[in-house]
Protein backbone atom coordinates (compact mmCIF):
# COMPACT_ATOMS: atom_id res chain seq x y z
CA UNK A 1 0.00 0.00 0.00
CA UNK A 2 1.51 3.41 -1.02
CA UNK A 3 1.66 5.42 2.39
CA UNK A 4 3.70 8.39 1.29
CA UNK A 5 4.11 10.65 -2.25
CA UNK A 6 5.93 13.39 -3.08
CA UNK A 7 6.01 15.29 -6.26
CA UNK A 8 8.95 17.85 -7.44
CA UNK A 9 8.38 20.04 -10.57
CA UNK A 10 5.25 18.90 -11.82
CA UNK A 11 2.37 20.50 -13.48
CA UNK A 12 0.58 22.95 -10.55
CA UNK A 13 3.48 21.55 -8.14
CA UNK A 14 6.85 23.19 -7.99
CA UNK A 15 7.32 20.72 -4.53
CA UNK A 16 4.72 18.81 -3.00
CA UNK A 17 6.75 17.75 0.36
CA UNK A 18 5.85 15.04 1.77
CA UNK A 19 1.91 13.70 1.63
CA UNK A 20 0.81 11.15 3.61
CA UNK A 21 -1.54 8.35 2.03
CA UNK A 22 -4.02 6.86 4.65
CA UNK A 23 -6.61 3.65 3.36
CA UNK A 24 -9.20 6.07 3.05
CA UNK A 25 -7.20 9.54 1.56
CA UNK A 26 -9.42 12.66 -0.07
CA UNK A 27 -8.37 15.02 -3.02
CA UNK A 28 -9.63 18.63 -2.16
CA UNK A 29 -9.50 21.72 -2.78
CA UNK A 30 -10.85 24.17 -5.95
CA UNK A 31 -10.34 23.55 -9.80
CA UNK A 32 -7.13 23.82 -11.63
CA UNK A 33 -5.27 23.35 -7.72
CA UNK A 34 -3.67 19.89 -8.73
CA UNK A 35 -6.01 16.83 -7.83
CA UNK A 36 -5.42 15.66 -11.03
CA UNK A 37 -1.94 15.64 -11.24
CA UNK A 38 -1.91 13.96 -8.54
CA UNK A 39 -3.59 10.83 -10.32
CA UNK A 40 -1.37 11.61 -13.22
CA UNK A 41 1.98 11.22 -11.58
CA UNK A 42 0.64 8.19 -9.99
CA UNK A 43 -0.25 6.76 -13.30
CA UNK A 44 2.93 7.84 -14.97
CA UNK A 45 4.40 5.69 -11.67
CA UNK A 46 2.39 2.94 -13.07
CA UNK A 47 2.63 2.60 -16.54
CA UNK A 48 6.30 3.53 -16.52
CA UNK A 49 6.64 0.03 -14.15
CA UNK A 50 4.39 -1.95 -16.88
CA UNK A 51 6.53 -0.53 -19.52
CA UNK A 52 9.29 -3.06 -20.91
CA UNK A 53 11.23 -0.53 -22.09
CA UNK A 54 14.00 -0.75 -19.74
CA UNK A 55 15.93 1.86 -21.73
CA UNK A 56 13.27 4.78 -20.45
CA UNK A 57 13.46 5.80 -17.19
CA UNK A 58 9.71 7.28 -17.51
CA UNK A 59 6.88 6.12 -19.59
CA UNK A 60 5.72 9.15 -21.68
CA UNK A 61 3.31 6.61 -23.78
CA UNK A 62 -0.13 7.04 -22.96
CA UNK A 63 -1.20 3.87 -21.77
CA UNK A 64 -2.42 4.93 -18.34
CA UNK A 65 -2.38 8.87 -18.31
CA UNK A 66 -1.12 11.73 -21.46
CA UNK A 67 1.07 13.84 -19.70
CA UNK A 68 2.56 15.12 -23.03
CA UNK A 69 6.09 15.79 -23.56
CA UNK A 70 8.38 17.03 -20.67
CA UNK A 71 8.16 20.25 -21.65
CA UNK A 72 4.42 20.01 -21.46
CA UNK A 73 4.14 18.81 -17.69
CA UNK A 74 7.11 20.38 -16.17
CA UNK A 75 6.44 22.77 -13.61
CA UNK A 76 5.95 26.52 -15.40
CA UNK A 77 8.01 25.58 -17.73
CA UNK A 78 11.13 25.21 -16.00
CA UNK A 79 12.51 22.32 -18.06
CA UNK A 80 15.87 22.67 -17.40
CA UNK A 81 14.88 21.41 -13.55
CA UNK A 82 14.64 17.73 -13.10
CA UNK A 83 11.00 16.41 -12.99
CA UNK A 84 10.93 13.73 -9.61
CA UNK A 85 8.66 11.64 -7.71
CA UNK A 86 9.49 9.84 -4.21
CA UNK A 87 6.94 7.23 -2.24
CA UNK A 88 7.15 4.51 -0.06
CA UNK A 89 4.85 1.38 -0.34
CA UNK A 90 3.84 -0.95 2.84
CA UNK A 91 3.58 -4.06 1.58
CA UNK A 92 0.91 -6.51 2.93
CA UNK A 93 1.92 -8.89 5.47
CA UNK A 94 2.10 -12.41 3.43
CA UNK A 95 -0.25 -15.57 5.32
CA UNK A 96 0.66 -18.72 5.04
CA UNK A 97 -2.84 -21.17 4.73
CA UNK A 98 -2.27 -24.71 4.63
CA UNK A 99 -4.03 -26.71 2.10
CA UNK A 100 -5.61 -29.87 2.24
CA UNK A 101 -3.43 -32.79 1.23
CA UNK A 102 -5.74 -34.50 -1.80
CA UNK A 103 -5.48 -38.45 -1.57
Amino acid sequence: MLTRLRIKNFKAFADTEDMEIRPLTFLMGPNSSGKTSILQVLLLIRQTVDSRDVRSPLNLDPVYTDVGSYRDFVHMGKWKQSFGFEFDLEMAEAKFVPLPILP
